[in-house]
């Protein structure tokens, strides 16, 4: 499932933007992620010149469970580096790691919601 095991990178992707320059598509990738997410302050954590992260949750995997496909939250974490002519998007597993619950042989996600 990874890309990369050790810093859980799950994909990655340069995408190019011919002739326009860093200011311009970090306002547009902005842009964007306020259309995106229901609110743009509450998963924008960092923010520099040429990089905006974005944590978020999404309901887009399942676990299969005796044939059964149950949704469950997905923590991902999109870092967005952003240069003259090209966006590079890259997302991260947040942290999606159960732990079994002290004396007990529930399993619960590491963030809770």
């Amino acid at each position: 499932m990874y890309k990369d095991k050790a810093t859980f990178l799950i994909y990655t992707e340069v995408i190019p933007y011919d002739s326009i320059k860093q200011s311009t598509l970090i306002q547009k990738t902005k842009n964007w992620a306020s259309t995106a997410f229901a609110n743009l302050k509450e998963v924008l954590v960092s923010e520099t010149d040429d990089q905006l992260v974005l944590n978020y949750v999404t309901s887009a995997y399942y676990v299969k469970v005796l044939d059964s496909k149950s949704p469950f939250n997905w923590y991902v974490r999109m870092v967005i580096q952003i240069k003259d002519g090209k966006i590079k998007v890259s997302f991260f597993d947040d942290e999606n790691v159960c732990y079994r619950e002290r004396n007990t042989a529930r399993l619960l996600p590491h963030h809770t919601t």
